[in-house]
């Protein structure tokens, strides 16, 4: 029906909509080696690091490919120039480095650099953390860090810290993705978009061509004519 027709036609352009942003997303805001980067950022603490939320990947199946993510990078730079160290590690882990120190949990992290986080209060001096052996895979030093962390199953928390473990960390930082995932969407899209548009041409054709119904005529009276006297 034409109404079908029309409601393909309209998916179709959602679709054709969401390709094109994907594919510019993908094309203007890809690093030389894959990354597709959001907008830096820039952080702080009064306290002794900034953490991530827990990032719970405890219930991907164990037969998902380790590769199946693809990676993720972090880039961060002391705003003050102090040398700073970036380590992902066990949620578990970390946590219990962290109890009782005051640090900054960030909860959201937009793509557009739009940040919320909460504050936790503590009393308790951390040690350096490079001194740990709890982190899963770190990077530290002066000027820019960057930390490409490929997961795997399990609960981690990402972490920045001032080298030395002292207080007041100030960054700049941003995340991106590296995922084969993100061209396979774009087919998808793609092939949804063309097929949902053939649909709906075929439909609107097959409508056109639909012959309309015959419309009802008054039935003719066949009583006979009353007889004259």
């Amino acid at each position: 029906s034409r109404t079908v027709s029309t409601i393909l036609f309209i998916v179709a352009a959602g679709l054709l909509a969401a390709t094109v942003a994907l594919g510019w997303l993908y094309g203007t805001h890809r690093s030389p080696d894959g990354y597709v980067t959001g907008q830096a950022a820039t952080l702080s603490s009064d306290g002794y690091a900034i953490a991530s939320t827990d990032i719970d990947l405890a219930a991907l199946p164990e037969w998902i490919p380790s590769n199946f993510l693809g990676s993720f990078r972090v880039e961060a730079e002391s705003n003050g120039g102090t040398p700073l160290f970036v380590g992902v590690g066990p949620s578990g882990e970390v946590a219990t480095y962290l109890a009782d120190v005051e640090y900054t949990e960030v909860t959201k992290f937009g793509s557009s650099g739009r940040v919320s986080y909460i504050e936790h209060p503590g009393s308790a001096t951390p040690q350096p953390p490079a001194t740990l052996g709890l982190w899963t895979i770190t990077t530290q030093g002066q000027g820019l860090q960057t930390l490409d962390w490929e997961p795997e199953s399990g609960a981690w928390t990402l972490v920045i810290m001032n080298s030395d473990g002292a207080s007041g960390v100030e960054i700049t930082t941003s995340v991106g993705v590296n995922t084969p995932w993100i061209l396979i969407g774009l087919v998808i899209l793609a092939l949804m978009t063309f097929f949902t548009a053939v649909g709906a041409v075929i439909l609107s054709v097959v409508a056109s061509r639909r012959p309309a119904p015959a419309e009802a005529t008054e039935p003719t009276s066949t009583q006979p004519a009353p007889l004259s006297h």
